[in-house]
C-alpha cells in the first residue's frame, strides 16, 4: 500500500484549438458586452450603438464577406465621427492584439472599398475626355 499522494491529473481542456485563451488565462468577450464598455454612457443613440456592435463584430472575425464589407461600410457612412472615432481609439488601446490587427485590417478593407468606387469614375472620366480629344 501506498500513502502518497496520487499524481494530478492533466486536464486536456483547452489545449486543442483556441486553447490558449483558457491556458493564459484571457477570457472570450462578448461583443455585445465590448460595445457597451466602448459607449460609456446611456445617453447614445441605438443608432451608433448598433455601428459599434456591427464594427465589433466584423473586426473580431478572420473573413468578411463582400456583402457584410457593404453593409458595414453604409452604417458606417450615416455614423457621428465626432462619437464614433473617440470611442473606436478607446477600444482599440484596450483590445489585444489580434483584434487590433482585425480592426486595422478592416479598416484598409473599408478605405479600399470606398476609394475604388471614386477611382473607377475618374478613370471613366478620363478615358471619355481623352477619347472627345
Amino acid at each position: 500500500i501506498s500513502f502518497a499522494s496520487p499524481q494530478p491529473r492533466v486536464s486536456r481542456v483547452g489545449q486543442g484549438m483556441g486553447g490558449a485563451c483558457f491556458r493564459s488565462g484571457a477570457s472570450v468577450i462578448d461583443p455585445a458586452s465590448e460595445v457597451s464598455r466602448i459607449l460609456g454612457g446611456p445617453d447614445v443613440s441605438p443608432e451608433l450603438k448598433a455601428q459599434l456592435n456591427l464594427l465589433v463584430k466584423v473586426a473580431g472575425r478572420s473573413s468578411i464577406s463582400e456583402t457584410e464589407l457593404r453593409a458595414l461600410f453604409d452604417s458606417l457612412l450615416d455614423a457621428c465621427p465626432d462619437e464614433l472615432c473617440p470611442r473606436l481609439v478607446n477600444w482599440f488601446a484596450e483590445v489585444p492584439q489580434k483584434k487590433r490587427t482585425g480592426l486595422v485590417t478592416l479598416m484598409q478593407r473599408l478605405i479600399s472599398h470606398a476609394v475604388q468606387a471614386k477611382v473607377a469614375a475618374a478613370q471613366k472620366i478620363v478615358s471619355s475626355d481623352s477619347a472627345e480629344s
